[in-house]
């Protein structure tokens, strides 16, 4: 009989929260180098960690047979979950039909329902919830703490010496937004301190935002729109400085070890920093109370972090 040496990680939700699994994926690839680590999920997120980590992946849409009684997996999904040693869901909480029938596929197989976000009033990182959840599971904790530590003080790339700042006036949640004004201001002073800047925006920017928004973002400056989120990682690596409210590309330049300013309003920044070695928090409620000149202190203290 072959052994089973599938570990698989099942994840669907939004850039941010996939971004912070990585220390478990890449932990596990560290320590079970004769396994296939391998995300189920979302093909965009499946394409961006193949890139930026080297794991492998699948579809999620090809396992949607797992939430339905009628439904069944095609050969080779159900021969990837056959084949599994540890399977760790962030889609279960192991008491549901879902698990049941994971367990009926591979009953030999270690199922650890993972909960993917902390309440608001958990005390520290989301990455200590994380690491909790695996706390009944030594290797893989091991793991996942080693690659987090790593994470924080190196990060997966080194930056570049020269290249442009990138500020990304996005995010998904309007109550995490600073005023265009002032992103469109704080770019204007950067260049006229002779900072090459770049402005960046994601679909979900182009299809909500009024073009008159839009326009005056390039009126300013350069206008970047990556087609894909590999489009963006290449971006991120380009870049010498990220400055972003609290969303998914602010996590990815943080993990990637880019300088990174990220603006906090509302939002927990104890739980929702992102992990990386050069991300700063500049954090006021309510955020439109955020001044440019408290953003641009900080660029300092960024790329301080970066030579250090």
């Amino acid at each position: 009989m072959n052994p089973k040496r599938n570990v698989i990680i099942f994840h669907q939700a939004a850039l941010g929260d996939f971004v912070v699994t990585w220390p478990i994926a890449l932990g596990l690839m560290r320590a079970m180098a004769q396994h296939r680590v391998m995300y189920v999920t979302s093909s965009n997120h499946g394409k961006l960690a193949e890139q930026a980590i080297g794991v492998e992946w699948r579809d999620a849409d090809r396992f949607t047979g797992l939430f339905s009684n009628d439904a069944a997996l095609d050969e080779k999904s159900g021969r990837a979950i056959e084949q599994a040693a540890i399977i760790i869901s962030f889609v279960t909480d192991g008491k549901d039909a879902w698990a049941d029938r994971v367990r009926k596929i591979s009953p030999d197989a270690k199922l650890i329902p993972m909960i993917a976000r902390p309440p608001d009033d958990w005390p520290t990182h989301i990455t200590d919830w994380h690491l909790g959840q695996l706390a009944n599971e030594p290797m893989s904790h091991s793991a996942a703490t080693q690659m987090l530590r790593h994470l924080q003080t190196r990060g997966l790339i080194t930056p570049p010496s020269k290249g442009f700042t990138l500020i990304h006036p996005g995010s998904g949640g309007k109550h995490k937004l600073w005023p265009i004004e002032k992103f469109i201001e704080l770019a204007s002073k950067l260049k006229s301190s002779s900072e090459t800047v770049r402005f960046l925006l994601g679909d979900v920017e182009l299809e909500s935002w009024k073009k008159s928004d839009i326009d005056s973002l390039r009126n300013v400056t350069e206008l970047i729109t990556p087609k894909s989120l590999n489009e963006l990682f290449d971006t991120l690596k380009r870049a010498t400085l990220f400055i972003g409210n609290d969303s998914g590309p602010s996590h990815l330049a943080g993990i990637i070890g880019l300088p990174t300013i990220a603006l906090f309003g509302a939002s927990n920044e104890r739980i929702w920093k992102p992990i990386g070695p050069r991300a700063v928090i500049v954090k006021k409620e309510p955020i439109e109370s955020l001044s440019i000149d408290e953003v641009i202190a900080q660029i300092g203290v960024a790329k301080a972090q970066a030579t250090s």
